[in-house]
């Protein structure tokens, strides 16, 4: 089944990096269940931040599309942050990025060249990476909440893997709308992701019926089982609205995205239930200059 996995990672390479008196920096490196023809892609790297607490919620990051060894530097601020204040947190390379990067590529250069049949590979790839990280987790057996947190193609990923991961209770998506269609031509995406080369017509006639299928998706099983007319049908955030429908989830946008329109973040905010949404002053690319405010709110609702 799409997302899912019969095998478990026989092994992860832990390596203490760092301590102090709030908490332990850990390297965490596992193989991934995805065989890919990139050899530097089939290892996931892990930067984990563990409290000095015998219980504690953990949160598992998941960062954006491009980012680099050293623009990763804000994301691991922000672990760093977070687990100050009593958090685990587990910030996971997704495929193709950072230390994943084919040689002679730039980190997330691959995923722009992707046709759709391939991206779909990417996610189920990142999904399944993510949840082989929660296995080491819960192994450890120091955590008392899981929580995904993602942000703009990490927040895509994050949505997925919650919609099939039960064991996580909160979900934090960042910088995230739903409907693929509307995502890749209301915003500045058309002008790098278009998806198999297709005009805005061709890629409007293959969401026809799009609607009827997300209807049809009750849960992990009807991803495999229901027949998707195209693929980023099952990798669309808003494919999975029903079964996130009833969960603890908090939304981060900005006012003026133009990456992600805001009639994508608004269908996909309705179609999961209206959770509590907070609009940032910002870009999708100045939101960075709101790290406290987004480190408070994140605080705040994982201690909900």
């Amino acid at each position: 089944m799409i997302y899912c996995y019969k095998n478990k990672v026989k092994n992860y390479d832990v390596e203490l990096k760092d301590s102090n008196k709030n908490f332990k920096e850990y390297d965490v490196k596992f193989k991934s269940l995805i065989k890919t023809k990139d050899e530097e892609n089939n290892t996931v790297y892990v930067y984990y931040y563990e409290p000095n607490l015998k219980k504690f919620p953990t949160i598992l990051m998941v960062h954006g599309l491009k980012v680099s060894t050293k623009k990763i530097r804000l994301h691991r601020w922000l672990a760093k942050q977070l687990a100050k204040k009593g958090m685990g947190v587990g910030l996971v390379t997704m495929p193709y990025h950072v230390k994943r990067t084919p040689k002679k590529e730039f980190s997330g250069a691959r995923f722009i060249e992707l046709n759709a049949k391939d991206t779909l590979k990417f996610f189920e790839q990142a999904v399944i990476d993510i949840r082989c990280f929660l296995d080491f987790i819960e192994k450890r057996g120091k955590s008392n909440k899981n929580i995904i947190f993602g942000s703009s193609l990490g927040g895509i990923i994050a949505v997925l893997a919650m919609g099939v991961e039960k064991r996580f209770d909160k979900g934090i998506f960042m910088l995230t709308g739903g409907n693929y269609e509307k995502m890749l031509w209301g915003g500045l995406l058309k002008y790098t992701l278009k998806e198999d080369c297709m005009t805005k017509e061709q890629c409007h006639n293959f969401h026809r019926g799009y609607k009827d299928y997300i209807k049809k998706i009750r849960n992990v099983e009807d991803l495999s089982k229901i027949k998707a007319k195209k693929e980023c049908y099952i990798y669309d955030p808003l494919t999975m609205a029903n079964l996130l429908k009833g969960r603890d989830i908090l939304m981060i946008n900005a006012r003026f995205d133009f990456m992600i329109p805001k009639s994508s973040v608004l269908e996909f905010w309705n179609a999961i239930g209206k959770p509590k949404i907070i609009w940032l002053f910002a870009s999708h690319t100045t939101s960075i200059f709101y790290p406290f405010k987004i480190l408070r709110e994140i605080n705040k609702f994982v201690k909900s």
